[in-house]
């Protein structure tokens, strides 16, 4: 009897080492990279399109019944609150990465 072909591997070598490994778990699909998002102020708060939907954050006034300063709404649907402005914006960047690569729920012409 004959043993059936094994596929041999072989150590790295010196000029294979440097390179990074193929990561065969990475997404198929295309990466999007997000450009840097400008916030602009609007009233008591700030406003921002990211990837094609708007998002707004809102400060709150004293004695508010709400349990954080800050408010992140996106199209106009809260989304969350926290304790300071940077931690509300990024809540909403988040958001936007969180929907990833689904259409916006509306279509500017």
């Amino acid at each position: 009897m004959s043993r059936p072909d094994q596929e041999t591997t072989t150590s790295p070598t010196a000029d294979t080492a440097d390179r990074p490994a193929d990561d065969t778990t990475e997404d198929r699909r295309e990466r999007r990279t997000r450009a840097a998002v400008s916030w602009v102020r609007s009233g008591t708060g700030y406003s921002a399109t990211i990837d094609g939907r708007d998002y707004r954050v809102t400060k709150y006034p004293a004695g508010s019944p709400m349990d954080a300063p800050y408010g992140a709404y996106a199209e106009g649907r809260f989304i969350g609150s926290g304790p300071t402005l940077e931690s509300v914006k990024s809540r909403c960047t988040s958001h936007a990465g969180r929907l990833g690569m689904r259409s916006p729920s509306r279509v500017e012409t």
